[in-house]
């Protein structure tokens, strides 16, 4: 059934820009808000006035670079590690002054403090703390978001972002939103955020608003809340959507499952040095979903596979649940680390008492560790497992295989209630360029009411990739007994973990 324009979206959008006269042109939206959003936002100015301050990613961290040709002494002075001000001697490396630090996603206020050769340019009975006859910078907001850095001049008190997203896929055929987020850039004001979208395979309108409300800044304690009613696919955490647009416009392939999702969520979020803790209450309504579209620009004679959610049985119905995550990251950096570790833990209560359709619990497990061999040699590895106790909905339950975990076997293959996985992988760089990995699966998905015991399947294989390992093309054969031998080539875009 077709539904009608929604106005309250546009009304909201309105009354943000009415209601918030100081606000400029852009924003940065955090991810746990706004999934669907490029963080990097629009195109800024980098501050202009600062073109000697540099802040970077490397191996080792957080890298701050100052060049002045006649400083002879230099220090990043900023609010970092959650105290009132930190002072960090850099060190001369040629032109620049360097230092590097392990800080974690966030935003900070720094400025660099110098001297120079001669006492005739020096700031005149300028006292910096100890520092006397020191010039310095003008005050630099530094926001750390997966792998972007953004410097800006903190006296703006908030930014507007705005937002154009295609989405193409075998359910919402084309997908049109529009996203408006309100921030500002102090750590004591709230984030808002609303996208509107329009799918004409469904013929729908869909919409996701939420905020983040500091309550505690200085100790990273805010209150979450959030609605939507949109289509929803759990299997994000297995490909990228970028990849899986490319796969479905081109080759007719669209990894994802979808179902209808309406209802609205609510909790706190603590975010420290390397970790952070949510809880939250959901509530939602689902429907199923069926496939709307079969068109690609390639592979005119295949047809997309029918959705997995479309029937009603245990698809469709209300869900009452607490959510809880925690999360520790010491990672070099979120994407394309070379060092350190992540460990993520996720749990689901549905109980009977919180009332809903659905009685179980739900919780799933993520390590990962990276090591750096030498400057041309990386091993890395991943585990996850998980498992469900009494009736969830299907798009709850495990599925693995394929895309994402076992690369040499068919997609989505294996499922139940229990699942485990394994990935482990060694690169060498054999030109400037150019990478190649060898890599091993491990993993299983079964249900306890059919089996107990655990059954490993496995597969090896040869990865070929360019030198961020993105762009790669993967070779990879079962190995466990009586399988199907054939040789499984994939490409990827992305890095699988």
């Amino acid at each position: 059934m077709r539904s009608r324009p929604k106005l309250f979206p546009a009304l909201f959008a309105l009354f943000s820009l009415l209601t918030l006269p100081h606000v400029g042109n852009a924003l940065i939206l955090d991810a746990p808000l706004s999934p669907y959003l490029d963080e990097d936002g629009p195109a800024r100015p980098k501050l202009p006035e600062h073109p000697r301050v540099r802040v970077l990613f490397t191996d080792d961290g957080i890298e701050f670079r100052f060049r002045h040709e006649r400083a002879v002494e230099a220090y990043v002075e900023g609010s970092f590690n959650n105290r009132e001000s930190d002072r960090w001697e850099m060190n001369r490396k040629g032109a620049d002054w360097i230092y590097t630090t392990r800080l974690p996603d966030g935003d900070y206020n720094f400025r660099v403090l110098y001297r120079l050769d001669n006492d005739s340019d020096l700031v005149e009975g300028k006292k910096i703390g100890a520092h006397v006859g020191y010039s310095k910078t003008d005050l630099i907001n530094l926001i750390l978001d997966d792998q972007s850095i953004r410097l800006y001049d903190p006296s703006k008190r908030g930014e507007v972002q705005t937002r154009l997203d295609a989405d193409y896929n075998r359910v919402q055929g084309f997908d049109l939103s529009y996203t408006i987020g309100v921030q500002h850039l102090s750590r004591r004001s709230p984030r808002f955020h609303w996208t509107q979208g329009y799918s004409w395979g469904l013929e729908r309108w869909s919409w996701r608003a939420g905020a983040e409300v500091p309550i505690r800044p200085r100790s990273g304690l805010e209150f979450l809340v959030e609605g939507l009613e949109q289509t929803v696919s759990h299997d994000t955490w297995s490909i990228e959507t970028e990849e899986n647009i490319a796969a479905a416009l081109f080759l007719k392939e669209d990894f994802f499952d979808y179902v209808w999702q309406s209802g609205w969520s609510a909790g706190l979020q603590k975010r420290g040095r390397g970790h952070t803790f949510r809880v939250a209450y959901r509530e939602t309504d689902t429907s199923p979903l069926t496939r709307t579209v079969d068109w690609a620009l390639l592979s005119k004679d295949k047809k997309f596979r029918p959705n997995l959610f479309s029937g009603d049985s245990l698809v469709a119905g209300n869900t009452r649940q607490i959510e809880t995550s925690i999360e520790w990251d010491r990672r070099n950096r979120t994407n394309r680390p070379t060092a350190g570790w992540f460990i993520r833990l996720d749990g689901e209560y549905a109980g009977e008492e919180l009332g809903g359709d659905y009685d179980y619990k739900r919780s799933v497990g993520r390590f990962s560790h990276y090591f750096k061999l030498t400057d041309d040699t990386q091993f890395d590895m991943r585990v996850m497992g998980g498992g469900i106790d009494g009736t969830a909905p299907l798009y709850r339950m495990f599925r693995i295989g394929g895309v994402g975990t076992l690369r040499a076997h068919d997609f989505k293959e294996l499922t139940g209630n229990r699942f485990v996985v394994a990935n482990i992988e060694y690169r060498v760089r054999l030109f400037s360029s150019f990478q190649v990995a060898f890599f091993t699966d491990i993993g299983d998905a079964w249900d306890t009411e059919e089996r107990r015991h655990i059954d490993l399947e496995s597969d090896m294989g040869i990865g070929l990739a360019d030198d961020d390992g993105d762009v790669r093309i993967n070779l990879a054969r079962r190995l466990n007994q009586g399988a199907d031998d054939d040789l499984v080539v994939t490409f990827r875009m992305n890095r699988m973990f």
